[in-house]
Protein backbone atom coordinates (compact mmCIF):
# COMPACT_ATOMS: atom_id res chain seq x y z
CA UNK A 1 0.00 0.00 0.00
CA UNK A 2 2.66 2.29 0.75
CA UNK A 3 4.38 1.92 -2.88
CA UNK A 4 1.41 3.05 -4.72
CA UNK A 5 1.65 6.37 -2.85
CA UNK A 6 4.74 6.78 -2.71
CA UNK A 7 4.05 6.49 -6.98
CA UNK A 8 1.04 8.43 -6.85
CA UNK A 9 2.98 10.99 -4.01
CA UNK A 10 6.06 11.07 -7.38
CA UNK A 11 3.55 11.44 -9.50
CA UNK A 12 2.45 14.68 -8.00
CA UNK A 13 5.53 16.33 -7.39
CA UNK A 14 7.01 15.70 -10.62
CA UNK A 15 3.48 16.95 -12.49
CA UNK A 16 4.10 19.98 -10.56
CA UNK A 17 7.49 20.45 -11.00
CA UNK A 18 7.25 20.11 -14.38
CA UNK A 19 4.10 22.55 -14.81
CA UNK A 20 6.34 25.19 -12.71
CA UNK A 21 9.46 24.80 -14.73
CA UNK A 22 6.97 25.50 -17.99
CA UNK A 23 5.33 28.38 -16.83
CA UNK A 24 8.77 30.09 -15.99
CA UNK A 25 9.89 28.94 -20.05
CA UNK A 26 6.61 30.88 -20.92
CA UNK A 27 7.07 33.58 -18.98
CA UNK A 28 10.37 34.04 -20.47
CA UNK A 29 9.69 33.44 -24.32
CA UNK A 30 6.71 36.11 -23.70
CA UNK A 31 9.48 38.33 -21.88
CA UNK A 32 11.80 38.02 -24.85
CA UNK A 33 9.05 38.54 -27.44
CA UNK A 34 7.78 41.43 -25.95
CA UNK A 35 11.88 42.63 -26.02
CA UNK A 36 12.12 42.34 -29.29
CA UNK A 37 8.85 43.92 -30.07
CA UNK A 38 10.29 46.79 -28.34
CA UNK A 39 13.28 46.56 -30.23
CA UNK A 40 11.79 46.60 -33.63
CA UNK A 41 9.74 49.78 -32.58
CA UNK A 42 12.36 51.50 -31.59
CA UNK A 43 14.54 50.82 -34.99
CA UNK A 44 11.49 51.65 -36.71
CA UNK A 45 11.13 54.67 -34.72
CA UNK A 46 14.98 55.30 -35.38
CA UNK A 47 15.37 54.32 -39.29
CA UNK A 48 12.14 56.84 -40.04
CA UNK A 49 13.59 59.61 -38.41
CA UNK A 50 16.81 59.21 -40.08
CA UNK A 51 15.79 58.71 -43.29
CA UNK A 52 13.95 62.09 -42.73
CA UNK A 53 16.94 63.82 -41.52
CA UNK A 54 18.76 62.46 -44.85
CA UNK A 55 16.00 64.23 -46.35
CA UNK A 56 16.03 67.43 -44.75
CA UNK A 57 20.03 67.96 -45.04
CA UNK A 58 19.94 67.02 -48.69
CA UNK A 59 16.71 69.72 -49.16
CA UNK A 60 18.61 72.29 -46.98
CA UNK A 61 22.14 71.35 -49.16
CA UNK A 62 19.81 71.53 -52.46
CA UNK A 63 18.46 74.75 -51.13
CA UNK A 64 21.68 76.66 -50.94
CA UNK A 65 22.55 75.29 -54.49
CA UNK A 66 19.62 76.98 -55.93
CA UNK A 67 20.48 79.93 -54.17
CA UNK A 68 24.16 80.10 -56.03
CA UNK A 69 22.27 78.83 -59.38
CA UNK A 70 20.09 82.11 -59.12
CA UNK A 71 22.84 83.87 -58.47
CA UNK A 72 24.95 82.72 -60.70
CA UNK A 73 21.75 83.24 -63.46
CA UNK A 74 21.31 87.31 -62.53
CA UNK A 75 25.24 88.32 -62.79
CA UNK A 76 24.99 86.16 -66.74
CA UNK A 77 22.13 88.05 -67.49
CA UNK A 78 22.84 91.58 -65.71
CA UNK A 79 25.87 91.43 -67.90
CA UNK A 80 24.81 90.46 -71.47
CA UNK A 81 22.54 93.54 -70.70
CA UNK A 82 25.19 95.23 -69.57
CA UNK A 83 27.01 94.97 -73.02
CA UNK A 84 23.69 95.68 -75.29
CA UNK A 85 22.78 99.48 -73.31
CA UNK A 86 19.63 99.98 -73.41
CA UNK A 87 18.66 100.66 -76.69
CA UNK A 88 17.39 97.05 -77.59
CA UNK A 89 19.84 97.00 -80.31
CA UNK A 90 22.74 94.69 -81.58
CA UNK A 91 25.54 95.57 -79.51
CA UNK A 92 29.45 94.57 -80.73
CA UNK A 93 29.03 91.31 -78.52
CA UNK A 94 26.03 90.50 -80.81
CA UNK A 95 23.31 89.99 -77.90
CA UNK A 96 20.06 91.08 -78.46
CA UNK A 97 16.95 91.29 -75.88
CA UNK A 98 15.89 87.97 -77.72
CA UNK A 99 18.73 86.49 -76.43
CA UNK A 100 18.86 88.00 -73.09
CA UNK A 101 15.22 86.91 -73.13
CA UNK A 102 15.97 83.43 -74.24
CA UNK A 103 18.79 82.80 -71.84
CA UNK A 104 16.64 83.91 -68.82
CA UNK A 105 14.11 81.52 -70.05
CA UNK A 106 16.78 78.81 -70.31
CA UNK A 107 17.89 79.56 -66.83
CA UNK A 108 14.37 79.27 -65.74
CA UNK A 109 14.29 75.47 -67.57
CA UNK A 110 17.85 74.71 -65.35
CA UNK A 111 15.98 75.88 -61.77
CA UNK A 112 12.66 74.52 -62.56
CA UNK A 113 14.67 70.98 -63.26
CA UNK A 114 16.98 71.20 -60.40
CA UNK A 115 14.00 71.48 -57.99
CA UNK A 116 11.99 68.94 -59.37
CA UNK A 117 15.03 66.82 -59.01
CA UNK A 118 15.65 67.96 -55.65
CA UNK A 119 12.01 67.43 -54.32
CA UNK A 120 11.94 64.17 -55.99
CA UNK A 121 15.49 62.78 -54.17
CA UNK A 122 14.10 64.12 -51.12
CA UNK A 123 10.81 62.48 -51.33
CA UNK A 124 12.58 59.44 -51.82
CA UNK A 125 14.20 59.81 -48.76
CA UNK A 126 11.05 60.18 -46.79
CA UNK A 127 9.57 57.33 -48.79
CA UNK A 128 11.96 54.96 -48.01
CA UNK A 129 12.05 56.04 -44.59
CA UNK A 130 8.23 55.69 -44.03
CA UNK A 131 9.02 51.72 -45.59
CA UNK A 132 11.53 51.07 -43.53
CA UNK A 133 9.34 51.95 -40.17
CA UNK A 134 6.54 50.42 -41.83
CA UNK A 135 8.65 46.95 -42.32
CA UNK A 136 9.67 47.36 -38.41
CA UNK A 137 6.37 47.92 -36.89
CA UNK A 138 5.05 44.45 -39.00
CA UNK A 139 8.33 42.73 -37.20
CA UNK A 140 7.22 44.53 -34.04
CA UNK A 141 3.18 43.18 -34.64
CA UNK A 142 4.41 39.57 -35.36
CA UNK A 143 6.57 39.59 -32.02
CA UNK A 144 3.28 41.22 -29.84
CA UNK A 145 1.15 38.36 -31.77
CA UNK A 146 3.50 35.57 -31.07
CA UNK A 147 3.57 36.84 -27.36
CA UNK A 148 0.12 36.75 -26.96
CA UNK A 149 -0.68 33.46 -29.01
CA UNK A 150 2.05 32.05 -26.67
CA UNK A 151 -0.16 33.27 -23.55
CA UNK A 152 -3.33 31.64 -25.38
CA UNK A 153 -1.80 28.71 -25.36
CA UNK A 154 -0.10 28.82 -21.96
CA UNK A 155 -2.50 26.44 -19.84
CA UNK A 156 -2.35 23.68 -22.57
CA UNK A 157 1.30 23.89 -22.80
CA UNK A 158 1.09 23.25 -18.53
CA UNK A 159 -1.52 20.32 -18.80
CA UNK A 160 0.56 18.19 -21.16
CA UNK A 161 3.74 19.15 -18.99
CA UNK A 162 2.22 18.17 -16.21
CA UNK A 163 1.31 14.79 -17.50
CA UNK A 164 4.60 14.34 -19.18
CA UNK A 165 6.21 15.38 -15.57
CA UNK A 166 3.89 12.89 -13.71
CA UNK A 167 5.06 10.11 -16.02
CA UNK A 168 8.67 10.64 -16.07
CA UNK A 169 8.48 10.86 -12.09
CA UNK A 170 6.48 8.40 -11.53
CA UNK A 171 8.62 5.51 -13.76
CA UNK A 172 11.50 7.07 -11.59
Amino acid sequence: MALPAIIAGAAVIGGLTSMYSKNREISAQKDALKRQAELARRNGMNARTGFYAQGNRFALSAELETGRMARSHAQRIGSMRASIGGSGAVADSGTTWDVIIAQDTENQAEMNAFRNQVESRTQDFFDQGQAQYLSYMNQSNAFLENSNQLERSRYDQLFMSELQGAASFRST
